[in-house]
Order: structure tokens, then sequence, then C-alpha cells
């Protein structure tokens, strides 16, 4: 088999899927899923990415079916930290339920869980050949980009309006009327049980205006929705990946976030632009976005503070992700701009961490 794999950084997974053994389990687990197909092989291998939480596998696969010798690309996502087992399990059952509503997903072909022979929670999917949103709108002309931000804010739109109550075994157990201020009420001591007392001015806030934020109802999440997870193949297609935070949500929480990420990571006013058109084809309003754009800011401070002081797997994330962390201090510091321009809170940990980072 081609080793192609040279990022050290990830030598022990590297290793692992190119350990004979580890092949020959996979391919056990293939053959079962796919019994038509006969003298599976893997004749190569690559890294095909990596995130916070994981780390992706492209493989190419060679086999024998209907008397002619074919072959298949597929996808192999490693989770890590405490709560890879229901990240495997959330994304997979994601990926099923968008597929047979008719959403652009890639196509999930199997599961393996911590407890499978190959000793680690991994979803196996289809390989889409396609390039990231992002990569091409860094090189598009201003209309090509007006119409890629009209294609990603479509995708976003279909989502949030699709039919979410066949998805879920007892539609009446969400309740729409008072979600914000019940979420809120559960996010606190999450929060409080990794940064004691840091945040608590900020809670306070958002608790006091959670009172009068009403609802618009309640819709698919993604949870992570921005240009690096949005593959566009070569005759246009698109598809949406990470499905790992899929959730049944309010849109505005899902909405926030990636304004969030466009708005610190790329530009500021593309985060305008994007809400803009957003607003246009949904035909109406994201009422109270400045206030979810402060959940927004809360949530990615807690992850980054709470990592970097107690370690990235406490936060359900891979180990080492401390690292890619601490070269976001510039984005820690628009953030936390973001969160003080909206509030008036001041939180002393964060800015002792912006200074430690900038030194």
């Amino acid at each position: 088999m081609e080793n192609i794999l040279t990022d050290h950084k990830k030598k022990g997974l590297i290793h692992l899927i190119m350990d004979d053994d580890f092949q020959k389990k996979f391919l056990q687990l293939y053959t079962q899923e796919f019994p038509e197909k006969k003298q599976v092989r893997i004749s190569s291998s690559s890294s095909a990415g990596a995130g916070w939480e994981s780390d992706l596998f492209a493989l190419h696969l060679e086999y024998e079916e209907a008397a002619r010798r074919q072959s298949e690309d597929v996808v192999l996502k490693a989770y890590h930290g405490q709560n890879g087992l229901q990240k495997v399990q959330n994304e997979a059952l994601a990926l099923k339920q968008l597929a047979s509503a008719g959403y652009p997903v890639p196509r999930p072909l199997f599961v393996t869980l911590q407890a499978s022979s190959l000793g680690q929670a991994y979803v196996v999917m289809e390989k889409i050949e396609g390039t990231t949103l992002s990569k091409i709108f860094g090189g598009s002309s201003q209309e090509k980009q007006r119409e890629l931000i009209t294609l990603f804010c479509q995708l976003y739109v279909d989502l949030h309006t699709l039919d979410w109550q066949p998805l879920v075994p007892d539609p009446a157990l969400y309740q729409t009327q008072g979600f914000v201020a019940s979420w809120l009420a559960r996010m606190r001591p999450s929060v409080e049980h990794v940064l004691p007392g840091v945040f608590d001015g900020v809670l306070d806030w958002l608790q006091a205006k959670a009172e009068n934020i009403a609802s618009q109802g309640l819709s698919i999440t993604h949870g992570d929705f921005h240009p690096e997870n949005i593959l566009l193949r070569d005759d246009g297609a698109a598809f949406v990946i990470d499905w790992t935070n899929k959730d049944i949500s309010d849109y505005r929480l899902d909405l926030a976030w990636t304004l969030l990420l466009i708005g610190t990571e790329w530009a500021g006013e593309l985060r305008d632009s994007v809400l803009k058109e957003y607003e246009r084809l949904a035909g109406q309003p994201a009422e109270d976005i400045e206030f979810f754009e402060v959940v927004a800011c809360t949530r990615r401070l807690v992850d980054i503070t709470a990592s970097l002081l107690n370690g990235a797997t406490t936060m359900g994330m891979k180990p080492g992700a401390e690292t890619a962390m601490r070269q976001k201090v510039k984005q820690i510091r628009a953030i936390y701009a973001q969160l003080q321009e909206r509030t008036g809170c001041t939180v002393p940990e964060i800015e002792q961490l912006i200074v430690s980072l900038s030194s």
C-alpha cells in the first residue's frame, strides 16, 4: 500500500491507519456492510484535513463487483475527546437523515463505535471531490463572490427551513416557548463547571436579556456552518460537511455562530453581507441577532479559555488543539472586543489571556 502520509504531528493516528491490523479490520467491516463487493483492498491513503475535534483520512478502495474491477474513494473521520462516541453517532445520524431529506451531504457508509474491532469511534462516508468555498472565494472576482455568498446563504436557509419534526422521535418534547431562556439556563452550569466565576457578569447579562427575546421557532442547526465546511464540485454542486454538532434549536444560535466566525476569521464586512443575504433569502429579519452574537462570543471564548487552562480534551477536543488556539490571538481579541461592545462587560481572565498570548 502506498504510504503518502507525512504529517508527523498526527503520527499516532497515521501509524494506526497504516497499520496492517487496522486495515484488515477496516476491510472486514467494509465487506460486512457491502457483501456484494469482493477482493477489497486499500490501494492508497492520505490525510484529508484536521480540525480541533477530529482528523480526516482519504482511502482509495479497489474491489470487484458484478464481474468488474471498480474503485471507490471514501473518507474516514476519526473523533477525539471525552465524547467521541456521541459525536460519531450524532454525525452519522445527521448524514443519514439529511441525505434522506434531499439535503446535500456526503453519503454515510458505515459507523464504527469504540467497542468495535477498530477500537475507536469513526464514521466512514463517501469522498466528495471538491474544493472548499473559502478557497474558491478568495481568488474570485467581486461578482463571483456575490454569487458564492448567495449560494452559501441559500444552503443555510434551506437547512433552517427543512421540516425537522420527522427527524425526531417525539416532536412534542421540543418546546418553542421560552426556548432561549431555558437553553441559557442549561448552558450556565457547564460554563461554571469549567471556568467557575469567570463569565458570571456576561451570563447575568444574557439571562436578563433572554426574557425579552421572542422565539422564531425551531430549526435543524448545523453548529459550525462556515465556508470551510462547504465543498464545491467542479460541476458546481455544493455539499455541506461536518455534522458533529447537528441539533434542533433556534436558528439564530446557528446563524450568530457563523457570523462570528466569518467576521473574525475572514472580514467584518463579509459578516454584514452574509447577514443581509440570509435575511433576503429567508424573507424575514433575524430579530435580536446581536443578542445571539453575544451568546456566540461567550461560547467561543469559553471553549478557547477552558482548553488553554485545562487542556483541550476536557472540552471534547483532540490533544494538541491548544497549539492552534494559541495562534488565534487576533481573533480572540476581536471576539472579546465585540463582547465588550455589545454588553459593557469585562472579563479580566480574557484580558490576561490576550496579554499572555500576545507576548
